[in-house]
């Protein structure tokens, strides 16, 4: 039901009405996807939930949004797998 929105180059969320949830306040943001979403501050992604609290703190250069319980994680030439609490499944390797 929230949908990013960028404003004044900043994003955050809105409802189906097109009230602010979260305020604008990331670098960049994608849809949410299993209850988390996915945003930039500066170069480095994170994972937010509905409330715009951090779930996982950003500090990934490469994510991508969650898909079975799992996100990849790319940082430094290195790739692993975080659950929806920011704990490693597959720790990060080359």
């Amino acid at each position: 039901g929230l949908a990013p929105f960028k404003l004044n180059d900043k994003w955050g969320f809105i409802d189906e009405k097109g009230d602010w949830v979260v305020k604008p306040e990331f670098d960049g943001a994608e849809s949410f996807s299993e209850g988390l979403a996915l945003v930039r501050r500066g170069e480095k992604w994170g994972f937010i939930d509905k409330t715009g609290e951090f779930v996982i703190q950003p500090d990934y250069l490469a994510v991508r949004s969650f898909r079975n319980g799992l996100a990849r994680v790319e940082d430094n030439g290195f790739v692993g797998y975080l659950n929806r609490k920011g704990d490693w499944v597959w720790e990060p390797r080359k």
